[in-house]
């Protein structure tokens, strides 16, 4: 039956990458090898990975569902927005739309700070991510009005959008995680909802991706998350999402050149002193041209070595 499970919700923090997995394959492997669980992660490549590793170690397992959290909300939102008559739109759909409400308000004279650059190719689309970057935090339309710079276009905008989606009944992003997250805190949700859940790495940049995350959390059995030490905002919200505190994770016998810049690239901190060490090779070539030469030929070398591809960094 494997070791005893705390159903409290744990988040493990560390810039180690490595330490995250293994501490997220020993939650999984302390339930039985045919426990159902749901798997939430950045890619769905990166899921399949990790549980064929975590296999590795404990054997082969069974009912295992891996999403990244745009499907989940995908398939959790289907049968509503099925029932509603609508269907998801994909980023095309989306940029298509918002450009014929461009179009609509400039025929109708209704924009007017954009207006010197709303008949550029990339405006449709800059508008689509806008609109679904600020529907993704539930921002309100009069809030959007009140901005100092182009407030009464992008409200405006937004507005149209908004009826041209509803006229044709289509379902943006934003819309697509509300009805996922109505569905999962219905009294009959999907299968999927109740069961224990692994977040591994999901990054949760907007308001709508944390409440779907604490609408799952609040009916799982027992949560686990790792997150990369370094990303503030997530760990904040998967704190605030799953009532818990997270959970340094390091290795302090870790003192080479390349853990040290591991634990410090993406943070405002510094490290002590030390001389640089043969885990991390610091270069510097003229122009590009000579720059994509060298990068080539150190990947060349390492792959020589034996270094598979996955494990070959390269900053630039």
């Amino acid at each position: 039956m494997g070791k005893q499970l705390s159903l409290k919700p744990k988040l493990i923090v560390s810039h180690n990458s490595a330490m995250r997995l293994v501490a997220a394959a020993e939650w999984l492997n302390a339930y039985p090898a045919d426990a159902e669980i749901l798997i939430v992660s950045p890619t769905r490549e990166a899921g399949d990975e990790f549980v064929r590793n975590a296999a590795l170690a404990a054997g082969a397992r069974f009912g295992l569902t891996r999403l990244t959290l745009n499907q989940l909300a995908s398939v959790l939102a289907a049968p509503l927005l099925a029932r509603a008559g609508r269907a998801p739109t994909s980023d095309l759909v989306l940029t298509a739309v918002a450009a014929r409400a461009v179009h609509l308000l400039l025929a109708e004279g209704a924009v007017s700070y954009f207006e010197p650059v709303a008949t550029r190719p990339g405006f449709p689309r800059a508008v689509a991510r806008t609109l679904e970057e600020l529907r993704m935090n539930d921002a309100d339309a009069r809030a959007i009005a009140r901005l100092a710079r182009g407030g009464p276009d992008l409200a405006a905008l937004a507005e149209r959008t908004d009826r041209e989606l509803a006229e044709a009944k289509l379902a943006d992003r934003a819309a697509v995680f509300a009805a996922a997250i109505e569905a999962v805190e219905s009294a009959t949700p999907p299968q999927a909802v109740g069961l224990p859940l692994l977040l591994l790495d999901v990054q949760l940049p907007s308001k709508l991706e944390a409440q779907l995350i604490a609408a799952l959390s609040e009916r799982a059995p027992e949560v686990f998350a790792a997150a990369a030490r370094g990303d503030e905002r997530t760990i904040a919200r998967l704190e605030h999402a799953l009532d818990c505190k997270a959970v340094e994770a390091e290795d302090a016998n870790q003192t080479t050149s390349l853990a040290s810049l591991k634990r410090h690239l993406f943070e405002d901190s510094c490290c002590e002193p030390a001389k640089l060490d043969d885990t991390l090779t610091l270069t510097s070539w003229p122009g590009e041209a000579r720059e994509c030469v060298e990068i080539a030929r150190s990947i060349q070398q390492e792959a020589a070595r034996g270094v598979a591809f996955d494990r070959i960094a390269v900053f630039l």
